[in-house]
């Protein structure tokens, strides 16, 4: 009772009243509550009851001067966007964010063994962070990286408000997903260090800022139409304690590919067809090697001299194929705008597969300062998912893919496995591939399973693509579909994975 009296009183008096304008003081309150009860957590580890007494203070401090110092930016930024009429919002960046664990939070884990399941789920709510998104407004010259004359203008007044505080800041740049998905990495990630530099020239010391561009790959709007589009040519200006948080955050690529444009699949002329289906009788002749080589997944190939059949159906259907074990895909987001609320577009359920889709480019967080890229160097793999090797058996050819290496908190493919193809392949046999396929992967997290998509990129195979679900419960019962192309168009086939060495 005596703990309770006194946490009690310790959040009414810094906030000076609880029942004075909870509208206004909202981060102040989420801050305090919550720094309380990670602050009596670790001050029942150090004292028992004292010491939770006393960690409840401390750690309410901590949580409302973040709150608090978040709130009063934020008040100064929303005069400027209204000065500027730029479009802006706020997000906060909880615990949860930045993953914190036993191995990157010595706090979590000093106190592994005295935290409740729900004091557990309040420090992961914790604040730690704020995050600024910042609509396009004409901030960039088109297709360039050069900052319109009024832009620089409005981003000279944002930056002097954060050299304020002596904080580690991560720039973001964001595209839509029109055109090419590296031209666009290139292009965010420029721009992203171009306003890293502004910050720098108004006070930001330059070894707190750090640029990453995202290019494409985390949408928070529908692309296939101008309003959805125009959301996702953004930047955003993250705020955080150290660059261990900054490259865990970077880490997070949530991304939901319904919110892409799906490919159109071109279908090639008859002359190429007939030309190319006349290899599968045939050695090669000279019209043949002068046939145009095929360099994205996305058209439908004929059937070439590596073709393998894996005894598939023809492919009609443009979603995916089992997304009752992928589940939603966690990306909606509540923003705090101008006077108002919005909430980033409610994603459909509908995802393409990989033959409508294409590999995207993700860029890597870099030091403005060195230029140099950051990386958190301890990690853990997704269980299953620790570059390990799968195979399956289809249409009695072997199929291998190895190293599979993700991590755990974020979902980020850390490697490109090779495609190994057995062609009627007799078992415990000591043979040696056909087929050896380099790949690209994209990685979209649901809550039920991880959807790892797979792209050849050997442009004379007849396997184009992969798309497998990783179950997150039981990793054995994942199972997957390929596509490949045969004269006649794209064909598919179901399968399901085997990890090497698990019974």
């Amino acid at each position: 009772m005596l703990k309770r009296t006194i946490s009690l009183t310790v959040c009414c008096f810094l906030l000076g009243g609880c029942a004075t304008s909870l509208d206004q003081n909202m981060g102040k309150i989420g801050g305090t509550a919550l720094g309380a009860a990670g602050g009596a957590a670790l001050g029942n580890k150090m004292g028992g009851n004292k010491g939770a007494v006393l960690g409840g203070v401390l750690g309410g401090l901590l949580g409302y001067a973040i709150g608090d110092a978040i709130d009063k930016r934020r008040e100064e930024l929303k005069k400027i966007a209204e000065q500027e009429q730029m479009e802006i919002y706020f997000s906060d960046i909880k615990s949860s964010d930045v993953v914190y664990n036993e191995t990157n939070n010595p706090a979590l884990s000093s106190s592994k063994g005295t935290l409740t399941t729900k004091q557990q789920q309040e420090e992961e709510q914790k604040k730690v962070g704020d995050k600024v998104i910042i609509t396009e407004t004409n901030q960039f010259d088109k297709g360039s990286s050069d900052l319109t004359s009024k832009a620089k203008e409005s981003f000279t007044k944002i930056a002097k408000i954060y050299s304020q505080a002596n904080k580690k800041i991560l720039i973001i740049g964001h595209t839509d997903d029109s055109g090419s998905s590296s031209l666009n990495q290139k292009l965010s990630e420029e721009r992203a260090k171009t306003l890293g530099k502004v910050f720098a020239e108004n006070g930001v010391k330059q070894e707190n800022i750090y640029f990453l561009g995202a290019g494409e790959m985390q949408p928070i709007a529908d692309n296939n139409i101008a309003e959805g589009a125009s959301k996702n040519r953004r930047v955003e200006i993250i705020e955080l304690s150290n660059e261990q948080e900054i490259a865990l955050y970077s880490n997070l690529r949530k991304t939901n590919p319904s919110f892409f444009k799906p490919v159109e699949i071109k279908q090639k002329s008859k002359e190429k067809v007939d030309i190319v289906a006349s290899t599968l009788k045939n050695t090669p002749t000279e019209t043949t090697k002068k046939t145009e080589s095929i360099s994205e997944p996305r058209e439908t190939p004929s059937v070439n001299l590596k073709f393998v059949d894996f005894g598939g159906a023809k492919s009609n259907n443009k979603n995916l194929f089992s997304l009752d074990k992928l589940g939603e895909v966690a990306t909606k987001e509540s923003f705090i705008g101008i006077g108002t609320k919005a909430k980033a577009d409610t994603p459909s359920n509908l995802y393409g597969n990989c033959a409508t889709d294409k590999p995207r480019v993700y860029g890597e967080t870099k030091s403005l300062a060195s230029g140099e890229k950051i990386d958190h160097k301890t990690f853990e793999y997704k269980n299953g998912l620790n570059q390990s090797s799968w195979t399956t058996s289809i249409n009695k050819h072997l199929v291998g893919l190895a190293p599979v290496g993700v991590v755990r908190d974020g979902s980020k493919p850390v490697s490109s496995p090779k495609i190994y193809i057995y062609e009627n392949y007799i078992q415990n046999s000591n043979a040696k591939p056909n087929e050896t396929l380099s790949t690209t992967i994209n990685a979209y997290q649901g809550n039920k399973g991880l959807l790892y998509r797979v792209f050849i990129s050997d442009d004379d195979s007849s396997l184009k693509c992969m798309d497998i679900i990783f179950d997150e419960k039981n990793v054995n019962a994942s199972t997957g579909k390929m596509y490949y192309a045969t004269k006649n168009g794209m064909y598919e086939k179901e399968f399901t994975m085997q990890e090497v060495g698990r019974n």
